[in-house]
């Protein structure tokens, strides 16, 4: 095991993965939390009480993120993982954190490490970030209706990155009518009026809300299919809006071939489990970003994934190309045409934001 971790510190050890978990936030304070105690678990020992505990919650949830039969993670990241849990194990034991009773003499003191289950609908969307649950996304759209766009702006970063995804995520499946109870003033045209302010605000601040890395439950083939389409979904309702058009349209259809990229990358298999006419739907976008990614590399914004074969453009294009009918297989054609989307053509533009912002 000691020959297993140190070929892991020699691969992925960060030399100021403290200084970064100090400003992070989400999956990547996780996966640094976790890199700094496995180089160094003495950093428990010598870190603030209220710091040290937030680090090893922290790393403990992504080893055991590690576990989970999804993510099937190597004999060294096993190893790992088990060397940081010994560790926090440790700490933990070896804490001296008991408050004096106020009873005096013959008491048993009561520890004052606890480890409480949030219920709070923010911390749950932070955790669970892309995914969003119906709870939360009631919740964002009713502080939208009642502050309006005041309320994104006035919000600190990340939260209003949490806020618009839970409005637009909440508001696509209320438009594919998936929610079997939602609140009075929830319809089809407050949805849209939803998903139009959440995209005034990402122009006027540069924010790409749809944009957004794999890190919630589930795999992550999964969740870039679940955002696959609920960016569709809400393509499609800007497109026929009255306050919409092709234009508004245009920033859903670069979130729609993003993630369709990922998706291909990802899990191509799961191409032939779906209709017809989504996959190849999925395809054409899949094989615009990839073209995109080819021809004008420092323009384009990528899913950020393990750096492999399989999320090579190139690779995924071929992969797509298998997909689609063979009178379109022709991939130089098919990302011109209109056809399967019907949409527009994919123009990404410089300085949007990625996946870093969560």
């Amino acid at each position: 095991m000691v020959s297993l971790i140190e070929k892991w510190r020699s691969r992925h050890a960060y030399p100021d993965a403290v200084g970064m978990w100090a400003i992070a936030t989400g999956a990547e304070a996780r996966a640094l939390a976790f890199n700094a105690i496995a180089q160094d678990p003495r950093v428990l020992q010598r870190a603030a009480r209220p710091q040290a505990i937030k680090m090893a919650a922290q790393a403990e949830a992504f080893a055991q993120s590690l576990a989970e039969p999804s993510v099937a993670g190597s004999e060294l990241w096993r190893a790992v993982a088990l060397f940081v849990q010994r560790s926090i194990d440790a700490w933990r034991h070896s804490l001296k954190a008991f408050d004096r009773c106020a009873d005096g003499v013959g008491t048993f003191p009561i520890s004052t490490i606890v480890r409480p289950h949030s219920c709070d609908p923010w911390e749950t969307a932070l955790r669970n970030f892309p995914y969003v649950d119906d709870a939360t996304g009631r919740l964002a759209t009713r502080l939208l209706h009642e502050f309006g766009s005041p309320l994104l702006r006035r919000t600190r970063k990340p939260w209003d990155h949490v806020i618009a995804l839970a409005v637009l995520r909440y508001a696509a499946r209320l438009l594919r009518g998936e929610l079997a109870e939602c609140e009075q003033d929830c319809d089809g045209a407050s949805a849209v009026a939803d998903v139009l302010t959440i995209q005034s605000y990402a122009d006027a601040s540069g924010l790409s809300p749809m944009l957004v890395g794999y890190s919630g439950p589930g795999k992550p083939a999964a969740q870039a299919l679940g955002l696959f389409r609920d960016a569709r979904t809400l393509r499609d309702a800007v497109r026929v809006a009255e306050a919409g058009g092709e234009a508004r349209a245009a920033a859903w259809q670069r979130a729609i071939d993003f993630h369709a990229f990922a998706v291909v990358a990802l899990d191509h298999r799961i191409l032939l489990d779906l209709p017809l006419d989504d996959a190849y739907e999925l395809a054409a976008a899949a094989i615009r970003q990839a073209e995109a990614a080819q021809q004008t590399p420092n323009l384009v914004e990528m899913p950020r994934m393990l750096p492999d074969g399989a999320s090579e453009p190139e690779i995924v294009r071929l992969y797509a190309s298998a997909c689609l009918p063979p009178n379109d297989a022709d991939p130089t054609r098919q990302s011109r045409r209109d056809g399967i989307l019907g949409g527009t053509e994919h123009r990404p533009d410089r300085g949007q934001p990625g996946t870093e912002d969560l």
